[in-house]
């Protein structure tokens, strides 16, 4: 209700009174029972909310008898109705290298390798997905990881295996077997060790029996056997008997490096059991006539015994008489002179030559009485 020309530019609001007086004009508040001045009643009576002065869907904020607001703006707006728009990645920002892009209402942040979340802020662990093979250990790091692989294997998975005989690790002509992580050296009969890089002293097991001498090889020995063994290992005693030595049923006793001839009760004698008729004098090539109950010996002339074992000394009996001797007298030089002699006087002689002596033997010559040195 306006009252009066004067309400008719009075500023009360709607909801309220205008009465006009000499000298102003009051505005009767509909809720209020006092009349107050126009200001006053518009501080009153007037939200500024009303309107919806906020844009953007931004919250309008007042107070009741304040004609001030203020506006609650969304992301990505500013200013005192939100009119402005701002970028949201000045608001935020991304970790670990990551990137911020604006988007309609908010942002994304772009991360770098390695990262995730919204605002990369979690390490992606590259392990969970089992990279690494044959048992290797597997180190989350910062964009990556890493593979610690078993001895063996090799590569960035640990996928290859590592061939450990490409070094030729085995010696003297071993042959070498590529296993997984390591290796094995199969080695000749000579040699032994893990690289066979020892020479087997066969010597060492004392193959070689019965004193004989081992000599080592290489890749083996051999025995230098005593007399009376045989075989590799000279474990075999040489059986002398097997050649049958003994004769006329003689029992042959084998022994080392020999043999004895048992001959008693057989009649039979000597080393191989041999009859006593049948063995030859050991003298002076006499020669044995077989008899019924023993031998006897027919010896050359100049010796005797059962076996012709003596030689006859016919110069004992000092044979040579030829006058007068040399002073100085030997038989030797006699009888040199006395054959001389009888040769010039071409008388039959008869000359002996014996082994072990010299001396003339003259046989039916005449006594020559008046032989002289002059």
């Amino acid at each position: 209700m306006n009252d009066g020309p004067k309400c008719l530019s009075s500023s009360c609001q709607k909801d309220s009174e205008c009465h006009a007086a000499a000298t102003a004009t009051s505005c009767h508040c509909l809720d209020s029972s006092e009349d107050i001045s126009a200001e006053d009643c518009i501080k009153e009576a007037y939200d500024p909310c009303s309107s919806v002065p906020c844009l953007h869907n931004a919250t309008c904020a007042s107070v009741p008898g304040n004609l001030d607001f203020t506006c609650d703006c969304p992301m990505g707006y500013t200013g005192t109705v939100c009119e402005t728009t701002t970028s949201f990645c000045d608001s935020y920002f991304c970790r670990h290298g990551g990137t911020c892009q604006d988007e309609p209402g908010g942002f994304t942040c772009l991360c770098a390798k390695g990262f995730t979340g919204t605002h990369c802020e979690i390490n992606i662990d590259e392990c969970l997905s089992n990279p690494c093979l044959n048992g290797a250990l597997c180190r989350d790091k910062i964009q990556g990881y890493s593979c610690y692989c078993v001895p063996g294997y090799q590569g960035k998975y640990c996928e290859r295996d590592v061939n450990e005989c490409a070094s030729e690790p085995c010696l003297n002509g071993a042959t070498c077997l590529n296993l997984i992580g390591k290796y094995e050296c199969i080695c000749p009969l000579e040699y032994t060790g893990i690289n066979c890089e020892l020479e087997i002293n066969e010597r060492l097991s004392e193959p070689c029996l019965n004193v004989c001498a081992c000599h080592d090889t290489l890749g083996g020995y051999y025995c230098s056997c005593p007399l009376g063994f045989l075989g590799d290992h000279c474990a075999i005693n040489n059986d002398e008997c097997a050649s049958q030595p003994c004769l006329n049923g003689g029992q042959c006793i084998d022994s080392i490096n020999g043999y004895s001839c048992n001959c008693t009760g057989n009649g039979y004698m000597g080393l191989h059991c041999v009859p006593f008729r049948w063995s030859h004098p050991r003298h002076n090539n006499g020669t044995c006539e077989d008899t019924t109950e023993s031998d006897v010996c027919h010896c050359w002339p100049g010796y005797i015994g059962s076996h012709c074992e003596i030689d006859i000394n016919e110069c004992s009996s000092n044979p040579c008489l030829c006058g007068k001797l040399p002073s100085v007298f030997s038989y030797h030089k006699a009888s040199v002179m006395c054959a001389t002699v009888l040769l010039d006087s071409q008388v039959s002689l008869q000359l002996f030559n014996l082994v072990h002596y010299t001396c003339v033997i003259i046989k039916r010559f005449p006594l020559v009485d008046n032989y002289s040195n002059d």
